[in-house]
């Protein structure tokens, strides 16, 4: 699986074609904001495997902690409706 990193107004130009990248090739994808890591777009099959291990250490706090350095705060958000 590769990684690939836009910024915020990349994503707004090509929206549809990043998603498609997603869904068909598994790639992930990074969003910045002024030059630093906002968000990060995965697959539904990444994000079963991430609610996975979730659940097997335990929950979210052990996720976030996993997650430190990509979130820069090691704070985990989940979306409250589908986007």
């Amino acid at each position: 699986m590769t990684t690939m990193t836009v910024s915020a107004m990349e994503l707004r130009k090509s929206i549809g074609d990043i998603l498609n990248r997603i869904q068909y090739t598994q790639e992930r994808v990074i969003v910045e904001r002024k030059g630093e890591p906002a968000a990060a777009l995965v697959s539904v099959a990444d994000l079963a495997r991430l609610e996975q291990w979730e659940a097997a250490r335990g929950g979210i706090v052990s996720a976030g902690q996993g997650c430190r350095h990509a979130a820069g705060d090691g704070t985990v958000h989940r979306a409250s409706r589908p986007v």
